[in-house]
């Protein structure tokens, strides 16, 4: 990348330090860091702001994922985060959890899931976000429906970025509505999925996010059953589309479901059978998901802020390890039923600007 990308002033660009170096500086540093970079100069706040440096900067933060942590204490959120471990079999140091914001209003969200759900009367608004990677856009889908159909549900979109702003309807064939049985929005190479229930089965909606269009995978018999043992939750194995089955305390099995051709609607079962001691190191925890190096992760339903723990399954090794996570010290003095904390893998850091 050269300074000309910018269409830099003579005067700025005689400066002391070449654009060059300015931008494999801007790329290194954190992104609280490179935000605050702005504040210099016009000049810097261009480089930041530029789409070059964006892509730059969001490439080398895929190389260096991190695990995020949404910490709920008296209505109020508290966000960390800390380096995420690369293969962690047979680790037995600490993470070391450090925050991003000391915390938000009250008024603020609770609910840090990729969806906000907001009722009224008979209605139910809700919205999921997506990134489309051919056009590098990020898009909100919004969904309205109603209490036993009583009215048609409506589906809009909204494109994130700079200028104007405006929801957009989507064109759809079928009327659905969010299932809570199965778990969590995942986007996968540009495509949104979600559990959805229809008049005669549950299904998963994928929504391609460049196109706007919807299309439908259907569950399997085996998966249905399944939800009577346990929820299901939707994660990326491997750059495609799963679901996880959690393990209760009757079942020593874990056990997913890997996509394997989705037009036939087609799935692969699986399924590793647990020791006792291994059963209990995550059949009271909530699964997280999986990270971008192949372990599934687990993290506890509510813990003390004095004893995070994270489990890890390696399934080179077939083995799980535990990791404890610190840096909640401050909420020690907390009642324990008062805090919860919801935790994300592969975070990566992105200086894209939404608005």
């Amino acid at each position: 990348m050269s300074k000309e990308h910018f269409s830099i002033p003579e005067a700025q660009s005689s400066t002391l330090i070449p654009v060059d170096l300015l931008i494999s500086i801007f790329s290194l540093v954190p992104t609280k860091s490179a935000a605050r970079f702005r504040c210099v100069s016009k000049f810097w706040a261009s480089i930041i702001r530029h789409r070059d440096f964006t892509e730059l900067f969001l490439a080398k933060s895929f190389t260096r994922p991190r695990l995020f942590f949404a910490l709920h204490y008296n209505r109020k959120l508290f966000l960390f985060s800390t380096p995420q471990l690369h293969n962690p079999d047979g680790n037995t140091d600490p993470l070391i959890a450090t925050p991003y914001y000391k915390s938000f209003q009250e008024y603020f969200p609770s609910d840090t899931s990729t969806y906000t759900g907001l009722w009224t009367g008979l209605a139910s608004w809700m919205e999921k976000k997506g990134y489309d990677p051919m056009g590098k856009q990020f898009k909100v889908l919004c969904m309205t429906t109603t209490h036993y159909g009583i009215r048609d549900n409506t589906h809009q979109v909204l494109t994130l970025g700079s200028g104007k702003r405006f929801w957009r309807p989507v064109q759809r064939k079928f009327q659905f509505v969010e299932n809570r049985v199965i778990s969590r929005e995942i986007c996968i190479n540009g495509v949104l999925y979600f559990g959805a229930g229809t008049e005669r089965s549950t299904t998963i909606v994928c929504f391609d996010v460049g196109s706007e269009k919807f299309s439908f995978i259907n569950t399997n018999r085996d998966m249905m059953y399944s939800c009577y043992m346990g929820s299901l939750t939707l994660f990326n194995y491997k750059g495609r589309l799963a679901i996880h089955r959690k393990v209760d305390s009757y079942q020593k099995r874990l056990m997913f479901w890997v996509i394997e051709d989705a037009e036939n609607h087609k799935w692969s079962k699986h399924i590793y059978e647990l020791s006792p001691l291994e059963k209990d190191m995550i059949s009271y925890s909530r699964f997280v998901g999986m990270t971008g190096t192949g372990e599934l992760v687990w993290s506890l339903y509510r813990e003390p802020a004095n004893s995070v723990y994270l489990t890890f399954y390696n399934f080179e090794s077939q083995t799980f390890t535990k990791v404890n996570v610190q840096g909640f010290e401050e909420f020690e003095e907390y009642e324990d039923d008062s805090i919860y904390i919801k935790t994300y893998v592969d975070y990566v850091e992105n200086m894209k600007w939404l608005v």
